[in-house]
Parts: C-alpha cells; structure tokens; sequence
C-alpha cells in the first residue's frame, strides 16, 4: 500500500529544493484558499440570516488558522475555586478526629498519673516518699511531658476546629502549632522512646537493676505497663495523626542535650543529698563504669531523635514531597 505525503519525491525518494519550497508557498497560503472557497460556497443566494451566520463562521474559522497550534498545546485551563473550597471544608474534620484522638489520650495520661500518685502506692512505694519524691523518675517526669502535651494538643485542635481557616493561618494558632512540633520532635518522642527502650532492656537483663520484684505488690501489672509499654503505641499514634515540622539537626540535638544534662545534674544532686541513687543499677557501677554508663545513657537519646525524624518523614513522604497536613 502505498501513501501520498504531498510533494512529489525526486528520483531515489528525496525531495527536491523546488518541491520543498512550493511546499511551503501552499502550506502558507492553505488558511486563505480554504477561506476563499468558504466565501465562495456561501456566496450563492441565500437568505441574510443565513449568510449572516455563514461570515461569522468564516472569521471564526480564519482567527483558529493564524493562531500558532503551540499557544492551543500550552494554553492553562482557567483557574478554579472550588477546589480551594473543597480543600478547606476537608481540614475542619481532620481537626475533629484529632481532637477525639487526643482528648482520649490526654484522658489516659490523667487516669495513669493519678493512679500512680494515689495514697495506696504513694505510702507504699519506697522512692515516692525520699527526697525528690517521684520526680527524680524520667519515667513520671516522662508522664507529666505527655499528659501536658496532649492537653495542649486538645488546646490547639479546639482552637482550629473554632476559628475560620484563614484566620487560623497566622496569629497564635500557628504559633501553637510551631510549639506543639517542638515539644514532640525535642522532648516527647526521643525522651519517651527513650524510657520504653532502656527500661524493658534493663528488664530484660536483670529486673532487679531497674524495677524490682518487691515493686509488683505495690504497682499493679497494668500500672506497669502503661508507663513503660503504652508510652510508644501514643507516640507512634501521634506521629501518624499530624505531621511535624522538625527544628534544624543542630538546635533539636542541642535542645535534647540540654535536657539530657539537667536531667543528669539533677540524679547526681538527689545522690548528693540522699546518699542513694536514683536507680538500683548505679549502685553496683564502679565510678568508671558509672560514669560510661551515664555518657552512654546520654548519648543514646541523639540516635532516638534521628529515628523520629527518619520516621516522620517515612510517614510523610510521597515520592520525596511532605504531605501538608496538619
């Protein structure tokens, strides 16, 4: 079968000058001729309202030949509101399921700190009692961080699900919003992967270095659990639910160390003044050891705050663009 592509081909299948040249005089004069033999066809008799209609055609037809065919490929298709619209009545129930969740999980941290502080373990527990009370613990202080930190997320959902959506741009709901990632980026996810990790480790290992027997008649198995087990899945649950905005490396590392040291300068100052450590497992460390083993502790928590920005940013990923959703 055989195919006509317009100018004639000289001997061996090439296209002469000449030919390529009338080609491109017919191509350039197609849009008048086609123009012509329009006017032409409905130059016959008709009625006005009929050539009336037949000219406008013919100029509609003309104006779609000049316009370049590369402006019709890249032309934008006009500009839509409803999306914008559409995006903004979908942020208000993401605020709400947030709000459920975290009222939930600030209600459980509530529920654990006040079991934990109740009269019948605290006239029990030997540590509640001494100096420092329960908080010479990171495990209770790490309570109190979450318990804040979810009624402070409650705050902030409660404020965004109230306000309009353009006033809840700027203004102190994203100033809540840039304190909220910075005390979970910072604080609450490494602090309390932290204490999961080493005390379940140290369990592991030998309870009697961290949570000894004696401790299971006065702290209930679920009590247990739900400061050292239940800590993670909130955290994870959070991480999950709304993304966060990590500071730079540098100043959530320093920010971390910060709370590292003052928290170590507090352990050895309890030592100072009651003549006991904190935790069993500092009392069978020579001061070499003692010293290793609380750099190591120390140090340990800059990986954790890496995992969380790893994770954070596995969660909120697609195809190497962060999902912006709060």
């Amino acid at each position: 079968m055989f195919f006509s592509y317009g100018p004639q081909q000289a001997a061996g299948g090439a296209v002469t000058p000449s030919h390529r040249t009338h080609s491109a005089q017919s191509q350039s004069q197609s849009p008048r001729r086609s123009t012509a033999t329009l006017q032409r066809s409905c130059a016959g008799p008709m009625p006005p309202v009929y050539r009336a209609g037949c000219d406008g055609v013919i100029q509609r037809l003309l104006a779609l030949l000049e316009q370049p065919i590369a402006a019709l490929l890249t032309e934008e298709p006009a500009a839509d509101v409803r999306p914008s619209s559409m995006a903004v009545a979908a942020v208000r129930p993401r605020w709400r399921l947030c709000l459920l969740v975290h009222v939930v999980a600030c209600g459980w941290s509530a529920a654990v700190l006040r079991a934990n502080c109740s009269d019948h373990i605290s006239s029990r527990h030997p540590g509640a009692w001494g100096y420092g009370g329960r908080w010479k613990y990171l495990t209770f202080i790490n309570l109190v961080m979450q318990a804040v930190f979810f009624g402070f997320c409650v705050l902030t959902d409660l404020i965004h699900t109230v306000l309009p959506s353009k006033s809840a741009r700027s203004g102190i709901p994203v100033f809540l919003i840039m304190l909220r990632d910075g005390i979970f980026t910072v604080l609450a996810f490494p602090v309390g992967t932290f204490v999961f990790i080493s005390f379940w480790s140290l369990y592991t290992y030998d309870r009697e270095l961290v949570y000894p027997k004696y401790l299971d008649d006065i702290i209930p198995l679920w009590l247990n659990h739900a400061m050292h087990t239940a800590i993670m899945p909130l955290l994870l649950v959070q991480m999950y639910l709304q993304h966060h905005k990590y500071p730079s490396r540098i100043n959530g590392v320093l920010g971390l160390a910060l709370f590292a040291s003052l928290y170590l300068a507090w352990v050895l100052w309890v030592r100072h003044v009651s003549g006991q450590w904190v935790y069993p497992i500092m009392a069978h460390l020579s001061p070499a050891g003692l010293v290793l083993f609380l750099g190591a502790a120390s140090l340990s928590m800059v990986p954790l705050y890496l995992l969380g920005e790893k994770l954070n940013r596995v969660m909120w990923s697609t195809t190497g663009n962060q999902k912006k959703k709060k």
